[in-house]
């Protein structure tokens, strides 16, 4: 029973959360690894990995996103893609959840997590953004990069500066021995264009972008820049 309930799990979720990029577009994700990797992915999709931490990642992401849709209705706008072309790339961002309200817009980016490091134990279980100086969780560098570079993408591309960007998190809080799960939010400050500027140029030239990538990478046995 459990493989067929797995396997429907997957199915489910490919139909759902079907990203459709346009030619030549590079999503954020994309601009913050490897770029052989989106070529690769663009040409081999049915080497994409699934795995449970994966489909329990988009179990806790669907969810999210249907409590915000009940919330606040037509305000809320699940995966928001628009297309920029930002000195000569073609950005083409999919955003978890947008929120346009009269007084601002959000952005939400969702992720789960298996565990996050903090340096203080949290005394609660929900973190908000001004507890976490706090508590000094260790956030994953990529994904605070990823929130900061949808808003700077947004912004330009609403021309709207009045925008609040989230990164929500659940995750098992460790330190040292105690562990809980918890409920984190964080608003990353804002990236300036020169560090945008950087992040590309690395994009375009170093492959991989990181030498750890490619052991952990659906196309290494097929990419030409494999670094072992």
């Amino acid at each position: 029973m459990i493989e067929h309930l797995t396997q429907r799990i997957y199915q489910f979720f490919e139909q759902e959360r079907q990203l459709k990029y346009i030619p030549n577009g590079v999503g954020i994700t994309s601009l913050l690894a490897c770029k052989n990797k989106w070529l690769l992915k663009e040409k081999h999709p049915e080497l994409s990995t699934k795995n449970v931490e994966i489909a329990n990642g988009f179990i806790f992401e669907f969810f999210i996103k249907k409590i915000f849709e009940e919330w606040l209705g037509e305000q809320v706008v699940c995966e928001y893609t628009f297309t920029l072309n930002y000195k000569g790339l073609l950005i083409n961002p999919h955003i978890d959840i947008v929120i346009f309200r009269k007084e601002a817009v959000y952005i939400v980016e969702i992720k789960s997590m298996k565990e996050l490091r903090f340096k203080v134990f949290p005394e609660e279980d929900i973190i908000t953004h001004k507890l976490v100086k706090k508590y000094e969780p260790e956030l994953p560098e990529k994904y605070v990069k990823q929130v900061q570079l949808q808003k700077f993408f947004l912004s330009k591309h609403l021309d709207k500066q009045n925008i609040t960007a989230y990164l929500f998190i659940s995750a098992v809080a460790r330190y040292k021995e105690k562990s809980k799960r918890v409920f984190l939010e964080y608003i990353p400050p804002d990236i300036e264009e020169e560090e945008v500027d950087k992040i590309i140029q690395d994009w375009h030239e170093k492959i991989p972008l990181y030498k750890w990538e490619c052991q952990r990478c659906d196309y290494a046995k097929i990419c030409d820049r494999f670094e072992v």
